[in-house]
């Protein structure tokens, strides 16, 4: 299991979804289509965030609850 830990926001949505695929529910359950978006592998967390208003450290969280929740049964 990959334990979910960024603190560079600049890390790009693609590069989390790659690495943590299991943080695509936080996207999809946030109302975010970052999966499969163009802008994925240029957009940073935080830019993706701030464009679709959610704060930046409460995505963080989630992915990392998401992420770090273990495997899924």
């Amino acid at each position: 299991m990959a334990i979910f830990s960024i603190t560079d926001k600049g890390v790009t949505v693609d590069e989390v979804m790659t690495r943590w695929p299991k943080s695509i529910r936080v996207f999809i359950d946030q109302g975010m289509h970052c999966v499969g978006c163009p802008v994925g592998g240029l957009h940073s967390l935080e830019e993706a965030a701030l464009a679709h208003g959610i704060a930046l450290a409460k995505l963080m969280a989630e992915i990392a609850a998401t992420v770090n929740e273990g495997p899924v049964s």
